[in-house]
């Protein structure tokens, strides 16, 4: 990687990491009561196949993205008008937070899962999509609690080389209840919505890498 893309690198996770998509960490004793009229309780599972370090903790950020009329995704990430990003951090398996409700023009991605190694304390990115490609969307479109499915990703690497990018995400509730009722006993458990996570297609350009040419 070049001297000029890592600046450039930085300076979109510091314009990222200062952003708000929406999505604000929920405390333990946090109801419904709480949310405001925009707002609904989401919970994302990550898959312990992913997950590197049982004991290590891990970031989620997610980006809020324009729908066209035609359903394709879109942000320009240096030309924001509003703050578009936000990370939520866990050290279990299930990370709940507040998310904002999808409408018909805009949605929240998830653009980016990490890891923090306990030892260096260096972030390890398992999941990344900031510009282009594949995407995965929120549609949580009411208020109540929301499970947006347990979501694993893999790599594969093709006979003509090229890296296929694998994403799933689990649809099952076994276990969603349980982990509630242990960590935030005053969520209710009886009306758990499925609102899984969509895979779909971002159109945002990604800026041109810079080359340097040394004389």
């Amino acid at each position: 990687m070049s001297f000029l893309k890592c600046i450039y690198s930085a300076v979109c996770l510091s314009l990222i990491s200062g952003c708000s998509a929406g999505i604000k960490k929920i405390q333990e004793t946090e109801s419904l009561d709480n949310l405001a009229d925009n707002e609904a309780i989401a919970i994302l599972k990550l898959s312990s196949n992913n997950i590197r370090n049982p004991n290590s903790k891990t970031s989620i950020t997610f980006s809020k993205r324009g729908v066209t009329k035609n359903g394709i995704h879109q942000q320009q990430l240096l030309l924001w008008k509003e703050k578009s990003s936000s990370t939520v951090y866990t050290d279990k398996e299930y990370a709940v937070f507040k998310i904002q409700l999808s409408t018909p023009k805009k949605t929240v991605a998830l653009v980016n899962i990490a890891e923090e190694d306990p030892l260096t304390k260096e972030w390890n990115s398992w999941f990344t999509r900031y510009c282009g490609g594949n995407v995965m969307v929120t549609n949580v479109q009411k208020q109540g609690i929301h499970y947006l499915g347990e979501l694993s990703f893999d790599k594969h690497v093709l006979p003509t080389g090229e890296v296929k990018e694998l994403f799933d995400v689990n649809k099952s509730l076994d276990g969603v209840a349980v982990f509630l009722k242990q960590h935030y006993p005053t969520i209710p458990t009886g009306n758990i919505k499925l609102s899984p996570l969509r895979d779909t297609f971002d159109h945002t350009r990604c800026a041109p890498e810079t080359t340097v040419i040394y004389i």
